[in-house]
């Protein structure tokens, strides 16, 4: 099963992304055909510190479920850096079990403008 047949927000629902708001649903459906690859947990950890996800019933949540990535450039380091733009829980989770992988699937900046709301 694809992510968008598993797993869909109310209709109006959106997310912002380095202060821009976007579709989430539109974002599910435009990369529900992409492959996961494997991303290290502690390289994409960094953004909990600026956006922890409420706590949540743990148990509950899958870490098997990709989480969606892009390319940010972090202005405080000089630097590209992979940021988690769904799957926060996924990721904090699988930080608190010490996992040292997750999958991910990269969200280019093309379809990341098409989903602008």
């Amino acid at each position: 099963m694809r992510l968008f047949e598993i797993y869909k927000e109310d209709p109006s629902s959106t997310f912002v992304h380095d202060g821009k708001s976007y579709d989430i649903n539109k974002l599910f459906k435009l990369t529900a055909h992409l492959k996961p690859e494997l991303y290290r947990v502690s390289d994409l950890t960094w953004v909990l510190n600026f956006d922890e996800p409420v706590p949540d019933d743990y148990e509950t949540i899958n870490i098997n479920i990709p989480v969606l990535i892009t390319k940010w450039y972090d202005m405080s380091v000089g630097a590209w850096r992979h940021t988690v733009i769904d799957g926060l829980h996924r990721l904090n989770k699988a930080r608190i079990n010490k996992v040292s992988h997750i999958q991910g699937k990269m969200v280019s900046k093309d379809i990341l403008d098409s989903c602008l709301f």
